[in-house]
């Protein structure tokens, strides 16, 4: 598995087919990350800045390296640390985690191009509560 740089946006996988969880890189094995408050992420309108470890199951995702240049890695971290314990609006759809790493590490968020087809749109969200209505009939 590729060791992670500072300011790396990292995905972690999620039980969530399709969506991953995201945090930055920071440094001593640890991710900052943006955690959704309430009973679950679809429902959620704030979200704390956490600290956490990196753990073994992630993967690296600049993804937008190739169009927009990153900051510079002292910059992310210092963003990054100085938000932690911070709430902020929350939205699964728009201002979500991958938000938050792409704000922090490029300093502009690219939108989630799944999000872009109307149709995929409305099929993830009917498959979620679905699901939801299967769990909590």
């Amino acid at each position: 598995m590729p060791v992670p740089k500072p300011g790396d946006m990292i995905r972690f996988p999620s039980k969530v087919i399709g969506w991953h969880h995201w945090g930055i890189y920071v440094g001593d094995n640890t991710v900052v990350h943006l955690v959704p408050k309430g009973r679950s992420a679809l429902e959620a309108t704030t979200a704390k800045v956490k600290k956490r470890p990196l753990g073994k199951e992630y993967s690296i995702s600049n993804n937008c390296d190739i169009i927009f240049e990153p900051r510079p890695p002292e910059v992310i971290i210092k963003n990054a640390l100085k938000m932690v314990d911070e709430i902020l609006p929350y939205c699964f759809f728009t201002e979500n985690c991958r938000r938050f790493v792409t704000d922090l590490r490029y300093g502009k968020f690219m939108k989630n191009r799944r999000l872009q087809d109307p149709m995929k749109l409305i099929g993830i969200v009917g498959g979620l509560l679905l699901f939801g209505l299967i769990l909590f009939p």
